[in-house]
């Protein structure tokens, strides 16, 4: 079910680079799932010229090759394929501009595209402007079905908090994601903490950018609290700032607060020099925009995955480089329309969001005070966590290319950008451990005890622009129609209930039964692999996949609303039941992320 890129039936590629004589360039033809015996054609505009004319095999299949003429001349011109699919008409076309030597100068090779409107596309125009072949995901229905069904599966994981493995954990206080400050050591301090934390042990449908860092009491210094590697010059002034200005920015961006606070391991392990990161962050944002690239807003797969791995040490570092890469993207005139702004928006979950998605899946930190239980959950942390935030960073990646309209990536980078992900994940949270362990001082003293969150005003404000952004990013992948209206309404109430959660009815036997953490995750996932295959199936198009996105979407809205209902006071009592269930649910939910496991294909 999840594979990375919903493959070409027909490949056409200009066997060229730029710098190349276009006269005699093969035209390559590879084509399977057409119609026995249908036309094959390939023309040449701008003045209209047949250089392949063919007929598909009775296996459905195609291949052939026809050169470019000689006398095309200068300027700009495009390659259209055209031919019966066993799914409908199958067009693929591509652009370049020929130098007035005959040369190229920039090519976008072909790839599928619907309703082609002529050689004078405007998305053909954009797509040699910059230099990346053309992606509409209404040529590619199934990876716009598979996007629909990662993402509210991962709002699905987000939405327990992530913080407890498998089936039905009780909290502990292990299960928080940094050491606090060591105020409040009397019993009424503990006690408003407990209460609070078992008021927040479910039903708090967290969001990528959403869930409270919650703090441990660690009362004793360590090795590394005692040692120079954090005495560098203006580190009293850097921890002044890591720790007041993240809750000044969470009165009005939850957002912003957590991407301040991310990298606060490395705050406390080098001091001020923890915050390079943010000045590789901008040097590599500048590199990603004109390397390699023609637009600030088309970085290779190269320069995504290195600022990724930054984005993943330190979420700061990777909104650096998204920063650096929009402004320099409205410096050079690169957006101009509705699709650069959708990739601008793509462009920063991707490059600053994984680390934070990390936390709500399991906590990156957490303190093990030598508990078997604590131990236990730190080994399912780096199980877990690196399997699900790769599979998630992949789904961002493949999003890229239909909010864009262009290939920015392929599925090779896909595949390779899971693993390095993967490696990342592991290598956070080893750092992050070192910090809790050597560092508890340290932490205190560079971050807030508790970050603050926005108001009710504020929070209004916030979801009306989540929808307004829902909708924008639907728009390349569903349109705007009455069926996206009506999502975009259905996914703002949950977070419209959560503003007065506390003034909802709370049941114990739903905390303690409702899927939560992973094992919703798996649900999700099989709930949204049945729906495809009986709703849309493996052959669907495009107009299947706008009509039925709704019904993949829903599950993931109706969990959201029910768990608001149902957090806190359940227990699982019996923890070794729980860890196996838990284990089951890990190896079932990972089969089918990694497609080795597949159901109802």
């Amino acid at each position: 079910m999840f594979s990375d890129l919903e493959g070409e039936s027909v490949d056409v590629r200009i066997d060229a680079e730029p710098g190349d004589q276009s006269a005699g360039t093969p035209v390559q033809v590879d084509g399977s799932n057409l119609t026995p015996g249908t036309p094959v054609r390939v023309t040449v505009y701008s003045e209209p010229q047949l250089i392949l004319d063919g007929v598909a095999r009775e296996d459905g299949t195609y291949s052939g090759t026809a050169p470019l003429p000689a006398d095309l001349g200068e300027g700009r011109h495009t390659v259209v394929f055209e031919a019966n699919g066993v799914g409908g008409p199958i067009t693929v076309a591509g652009s370049f501009l020929l130098e007035p030597d005959g040369t190229f100068d920039r090519i976008a090779q072909p790839r599928a595209i619907t309703d082609l409107n002529g050689p004078d596309d405007e998305r053909l125009a954009r797509a040699l402007e910059l230099g990346r072949p053309v992606w509409d995901p209404d040529a590619r229905p199934l990876t716009t079905a598979l996007i629909a069904v990662t993402a509210m599966s991962l709002i699905a994981l987000a939405g327990a908090g992530g913080v407890t493995a498998g089936l039905g954990g009780r909290p502990s206080s292990s299960t928080t994601d940094q050491p606090s400050n060591r105020e409040s050591d009397d019993d009424s301090g503990s006690s408003d903490r407990d209460g609070e934390r078992k008021k927040n042990s479910r039903g708090k449908l967290a969001g990528v950018v959403t869930k409270k860092l919650k703090g441990i009491q660690v009362s004793s210094s360590a090795w590394g609290d005692l040692s120079g590697t954090w005495a560098l010059p203006a580190t009293t002034l850097t921890d002044r700032f890591s720790r007041d200005v993240p809750n000044r920015v969470g009165k009005f961006s939850a957002a912003g607060s957590r991407v301040l606070v991310d990298g606060a391991w490395l705050r406390a392990m080098f001091g001020s020099f923890g915050y390079t990161t943010w000045i590789v962050g901008a040097v590599l944002g500048s590199l990603a925009s004109f390397v390699g690239t023609d637009s600030p807003l088309t970085p290779t797969a190269t320069w995504l995955s290195v600022i990724v791995v930054l984005g993943i040490i330190d979420s700061g570092g990777g909104a650096s480089a998204w920063l650096t890469m929009s402004i320099l993207a409205l410096a050079t005139g690169s957006i101009g329309g509705w699709a650069d702004i959708r990739t601008i928006l793509g462009l920063f979950v991707l490059l600053a969001t994984p680390a934070l998605l990390a936390h709500v899946i399991r906590p990156l930190r957490r303190f093990v005070k030598g508990n078997r239980f604590e131990f236990w959950e730190r080994i399912f942390d780096y199980l877990m966590m690196p399997v699900f935030v790769a599979f998630a960073t992949g789904s961002m990646l493949k999003a890229l290319n239909g909010l864009s309209g262009l290939e920015i990536v392929s599925a090779s980078d896909v595949s390779t950008l899971r693993w390095i992900v993967w490696a990342s994940i592991i290598a956070r949270l080893l750092f992050e451990d070192i910090a809790a362990h050597w560092y508890p001082e340290r932490m205190i003293q560079v971050q807030p005890a508790k970050l603050a969150s926005p108001g009710k005003a504020v929070t209004s404000v916030s979801i009306a622009a989540r929808t307004l952004v829902f909708l924008m990013i639907c728009e390349p992948f569903f349109g705007i129609t009455t069926t996206t209206l009506v999502a975009a309404v259905l996914l703002g109430i949950p977070f419209v209930l959560k503003m007065w959660e506390d003034d909802l009815p709370n049941s114990v036997v739903l905390n303690k039964w409702f899927p939560r953490g992973l094992f919703r995750f798996l649900c999700t996932l099989v709930l949204g692999a049945y729906l495809s295959s009986r709703l849309i199936g493996a052959d669907a198009g495009a107009d299947a996949i706008k009509s039925s996105f709704i019904w993949l979407l829903l599950p993931g809205v109706l969990i959201g609303v029910i768990e608001l209902f149902g957090r806190s006071g359940g227990t699982w009592p019996n923890v070794a039941l729980r860890r196996s269930l838990g284990a089951l649910v890990w190896l079932a939910a990972a089969g089918m992320v990694t497609g080795h496991l597949t159901l109802f294909s």
